[in-house]
């Protein structure tokens, strides 16, 4: 059915098709492990803050997500959602922000409207989006947020 192998085979199939992408095209980006999940944990390189990408049938939309994961880490996310531009400016593109409700994890994220998920002929101009938004990520967005870490976490802490 809908739920069952067709939906795994599917993201299993994208997944293994980003990632040889990602390496011919885009040596810069970690290798994806490609998994039958609708979201792959890729390494942030920036403590307390995890990359994913979501791969969403249902929703018809890809994206990618970064979340973060501690209370400690709440003022750097706010502080970007106040004033995104410079954010926006490192990925030429929007970031949307959601705080998870009852949990303490928030995150901000890029979504790429994708209606024709089941067809793979979709898949390359899906795949040229990813490898270029998460080299910019790489390349432009981690080192600004691992400086925006390292600042704050020199700041004296207000009691």
């Amino acid at each position: 059915g809908e739920d069952g192998l067709g939906r795994r085979e599917l993201r299993l199939q994208f997944w293994t098709g980003l990632n040889e992408y990602l390496v011919a095209e885009h040596p810069e980006v970690p290798k994806v492990e490609a998994r039958p999940s609708w979201t792959l944990r890729l390494p942030s390189g920036v403590p307390r803050v995890g990359f994913e990408l979501r791969f969403g049938l249902r929703q018809g939309t890809v994206g990618i997500d970064l979340w973060f994961w501690r209370a400690t880490t709440r003022p750097i996310w706010d502080r970007i959602r106040t004033a995104p531009d410079a954010y926006d400016a490192l990925i030429s593109a929007k970031w949307s922000f959601e705080l998870v409700d009852g949990r303490e994890k928030v995150r901000m994220f890029l979504d790429l409207p994708a209606e024709q998920l089941r067809n793979d002929s979709t898949w390359p101009d899906l795949y040229s989006w990813f490898g270029e938004k998460l080299s910019l990520l790489y390349t432009h967005v981690a080192p600004r947020l691992r400086e925006d870490f390292d600042r704050a976490d020199t700041l004296p802490v207000a009691s």
